[in-house]
């Protein structure tokens, strides 16, 4: 783990990634706050703390008595919510690099990249 990141956050982090890589499936239960507890040598008052957070967002859902489903629509709430990240801050980074590099890129400089358009004539990767 990564000391200079709380614990609670690299479980919230790790969790988020195993529904991203479809390790935990949507409608699924996630293992037990003991699992977990062992699985990183943590308290489990940890994991709670860790899981909480994700339960407010509707990425998860808490089961009374049962455990911790991961939510129908997890997925695509991540995937919705890294796809914004990706381009309100990693991509205008990407671009100013290469400015400040001075690497012009044009449309057909990207075409080795795209996929042949979609319906609406939009690249099926930059599809939002």
């Amino acid at each position: 783990m990564n000391n200079s990141i709380p614990i609670y956050k690299q479980i919230r982090g790790a969790v988020l990634e195993g529904i991203y890589t479809r390790k935990y499936l949507p409608g699924t239960m996630l293992p037990s706050n003991k699992h977990f507890s062992v699985e990183w040598g943590v308290n489990h008052l940890t994991i709670k703390h860790a899981l909480r957070s994700l339960i407010q967002e509707k990425v998860l859902e808490s089961c009374r008595g049962v455990g911790t489903k991961v939510s129908i629509n997890a997925y695509e709430t991540i995937r919705k919510r890294e796809r914004e990240h990706f381009l309100n801050s990693e991509l205008p980074k990407i671009r100013e690099k290469a400015l400040n590099l001075g690497v012009k890129i044009s449309w057909s400089d990207l075409e080795h990249w795209v996929e042949k358009p979609g319906r609406h004539g939009n690249p099926q990767w930059l599809r939002i």
